[in-house]
C-alpha cells in the first residue's frame, strides 16, 4: 500500500480506539501549551455516559453524510466561481503593465500579443482604442470585479469556518482543506483537458472529500490533522496519475488539440462570440458535448444487417 493510504488506515484506527477508550462525560483540559492548541468543550458535545442510542447512532450516519455532501458542494463551488474570475478578470493589469513598458522601449512586449491570448479583454479593448475612447474604466473595472469577488470569497471562508467546522479543530485546519480546493480548482482548469480526465479527476477528489468530512464529522476530535495531510497527498497522487494516464495519451491520441482544447464542452444555446466567456452559470452545468479528435474519421456507420434468409422453397 501508498504511503496516505496507510496514513489514512491508521488514523482512523486510533480515532476508532480513541473514541470507544474516552466515551465518558468527562470535559478534557481546554488546550494543550504543547501545540498552542485551544479549544472549548460543552456537555452537548461530548455522548452520554452510557452512549448514544442505536437508533440515535444510525440516525447520525446520514446526516453526516448530508453535512459532507454540502460541505463539498459550498466549497467547490465558491472556489471555481473566485478561481474563473481570478484568472478571466485577473489578468486585465497586463494590458496597462504591457503598454507601459512599450511606452518605456523595452521590445518583446506586443500588445497584439496579448490581445490575442486573452481575446475576451484584448477584443473590447481594441474596439475601444478603434473609437477613441479610453479604456481606463474598462481595465477599472474587471480590477474592481477582482477586488470584489475575492472578499466576498474571504467572508465565504469566515461563513465555512462557523457553519461547516463549528467546533473544536487543529490550528489552521479550514485553511488547509480550503487551500486544498483552491489548488484543486486551479489545477482542473489548467490541466483537465481530456474526457477521461474531466470525468474521473473531479469524482475521485470529491471521494477523497467526502471521506474525509464523514470522518470529521463522526468525532468530536480525532486525528483531524494527520487525516488532512493523507487527503492532501491523495489529492496530489490523483494529479499525477490523472496527467500520466489519462491526459498525455488524450494528447498522443489527437483527443485535445491547438484546434480543440478541451475534449468536453458546454453547448449554449444561442450563438455567441468566438471572443466571448461563456456565463458563469455554466460553471454549475456538467459537459454534454464533445468534440471529434484530429486523427478520427468520424463516427462509425451503422452496422448492415445481414440478408434475409430466402424462403424454404427456393433453398438450394
Amino acid at each position: 500500500n501508498s504511503a496516505p493510504s496507510v496514513l489514512l488506515c491508521r488514523g482512523l484506527l486510533n480515532a476508532e480506539a480513541c473514541a470507544l477508550t474516552h466515551s465518558t462525560c468527562s470535559l478534557p483540559p481546554p488546550g494543550r501549551p504543547s501545540t498552542k492548541e485551544e479549544w472549548s468543550w460543552g456537555k452537548g458535545e461530548l455522548p452520554p455516559a452510557g452512549g448514544y442510542s442505536p437508533l440515535l447512532r444510525l440516525a447520525l450516519k446520514p446526516l453526516a453524510l448530508l453535512s459532507s455532501l454540502l460541505a463539498f458542494f459550498l466549497m467547490s463551488s465558491v472556489t471555481a466561481l473566485i478561481v474563473r474570475v481570478l484568472i478571466s478578470s485577473g489578468v486585465v493589469f497586463m494590458f496597462p503593465l504591457f503598454s507601459a513598458l512599450e511606452r518605456a522601449g523595452l521590445r518583446g512586449f506586443n500588445q497584439r500579443l496579448l490581445r490575442l491570448s486573452y481575446p475576451w479583454l484584448g477584443a473590447p479593448m481594441e474596439e475601444l482604442q478603434r473609437r477613441g475612447k479610453p479604456t481606463g474604466p474598462f481595465v477599472a473595472g474587471h480590477l474592481l470585479k477582482v477586488v470584489v469577488y475575492y472578499a466576498l470569497y474571504e467572508a465565504a471562508q469566515v461563513a465555512w469556518a462557523q457553519w461547516l467546522y463549528g467546533k473544536s479543530t487543529p490550528a489552521g485546519l479550514e485553511v488547509w482543506l480550503f487551500g486544498s480546493m483552491m489548488l484543486w480548482e486551479y489545477y482542473g482548469m489548467l490541466f483537465l483537458r481530456s474526457r477521461g480526465g474531466s470525468l474521473f479527476f473531479p469524482r475521485l477528489c470529491g471521494l477523497y472529500f467526502v471521506g474525509y468530512h464523514l470522518y470529521f464529522y463522526s468525532f468530536n476530535y480525532g486525528y483531524f490533522d494527520l487525516l488532512a495531510l493523507a487527503h492532501f497527498c491523495l489529492m496530489l497522487h490523483a494529479m499525477l496519475f490523472t496527467l500520466q494516464h489519462l491526459e498525455a495519451p488524450a494528447l498522443l491520441r489527437g483527443e485535445v488539440s491547438p484546434a480543440a482544447p478541451r475534449a468536453v464542452y458546454t453547448e449554449l444555446p444561442w450563438p455567441a462570440h468566438p471572443s466571448e466567456l461563456a456565463p458563469e452559470w455554466t460553471l454549475f452545468v456538467p459537459p454534454a458535448e464533445a468534440v471529434r479528435g484530429v486523427y478520427d474519421d468520424g463516427p462509425a456507420p451503422p452496422p448492415v444487417p445481414p440478408p434475409p434468409p430466402p424462403p424454404p422453397g427456393e433453398e438450394e
